[in-house]
C-alpha cells in the first residue's frame, strides 16, 4: 500500500504535465515581452514637423520626409481612400498624416537612422508600432493603385507633339524616335547579403539601378534592378 501511494504523485504529474506546458506556451504567445520596463516617449518632434515646419519651414520638412508639403498632402488625400485607413475606427488610432510621416522618415534615412528604435524615439511611438505603421501604409499605397494614378502614357496628340519637337531638333527621319529612357543609381547602405557583388556599380558603390522608359509600347514600364557594371 505504501509503495503504491509513493507512485501516485509521479503518475499525477505525468497526466497534468502536457496541460501545464500548453498553458505556458499559450501565455508566452499572448505576450509580446516577458519582462518589459517602461520607456518614456513623446511625439513632440513629429508634431512639430507636421504642424509647424510643414507651413513655416518647408526646407526642414523636406529634409526630414524627402517630399514637399504639397506632395505630402496629396498623398494623404489619396491614402484616406484606402480600406486600410477608412476602416480604422479606434479612438486612439494614429492619423494618416502620422502614418505617412513615419514611413517617409524611415525610407528617407539609412543605417542606424532608419532603425526601429531611432524612428520610434523620433515619432514617440513603440518600437513594434513602427513596423506595424510601415506595413499598413505600404499596403494602403498598393490598394489605391498609386502607379496608375500618377504614371500615364501620352495621348496621341501628345505623341505627335513630341515627334514634331524631335523633328525640329534633328531631322524628319528621326521624328519617330521620341521615346526616352533615363535612369539613376540609388545607393544602398551596405553590400546586400545575397548576390552582393552584382549590386556593385561603376561609381564604386552598392546600388539599385532604376530606369524610367517613355514609349508607346504597352510592354514598357518603369523598372528597377541591380546596377550594371
Amino acid at each position: 500500500m505504501t509503495r503504491w501511494s509513493s507512485k501516485m504523485p509521479t503518475l499525477d504529474i505525468r497526466l497534468i504535465l502536457p496541460t501545464i506546458i500548453a498553458s505556458l506556451i499559450a501565455s508566452l504567445e499572448n505576450r509580446r515581452y516577458l519582462s518589459r520596463s517602461h520607456i518614456p516617449r513623446h511625439s513632440a518632434m513629429i508634431d512639430l514637423l507636421l504642424h509647424c515646419y510643414k507651413r513655416q519651414r518647408r526646407d526642414i520638412f523636406r529634409k526630414k520626409l524627402r517630399v514637399y508639403p504639397e506632395t505630402f498632402d496629396a498623398l494623404v488625400m489619396l491614402l484616406r481612400e484606402s480600406p486600410v485607413f477608412s476602416s480604422m475606427t479606434a479612438p486612439n488610432a494614429k492619423s494618416v498624416e502620422t502614418h505617412l510621416a513615419i514611413l517617409l522618415y524611415r525610407l528617407g534615412h539609412y543605417g542606424n537612422g532608419a532603425s526601429n528604435e531611432e524612428v520610434a524615439s523620433w515619432a514617440g511611438v513603440g518600437v513594434g508600432t513602427v513596423d506595424c505603421i510601415t506595413k499598413r501604409t505600404l499596403l494602403a499605397i498598393f490598394q489605391i493603385d498609386l502607379e496608375s494614378r500618377t504614371v500615364h502614357w501620352p495621348t496621341p496628340d501628345e505623341r505627335e507633339q513630341y515627334k514634331q519637337y524631335i523633328e525640329s531638333m534633328s531631322c524628319a527621319e528621326w521624328r519617330n524616335g521620341w521615346c526616352m529612357i533615363d535612369g539613376t543609381l540609388i545607393p544602398i547602405f551596405a553590400k546586400p547579403h545575397y548576390y552582393g557583388d552584382v549590386f556593385y556599380d561603376r561609381k564604386s558603390n552598392y546600388s539599385f539601378n532604376v530606369q524610367t522608359m517613355l514609349s508607346d509600347c504597352p510592354d514598357l514600364d518603369p523598372t528597377a534592378g541591380v546596377s550594371s557594371r
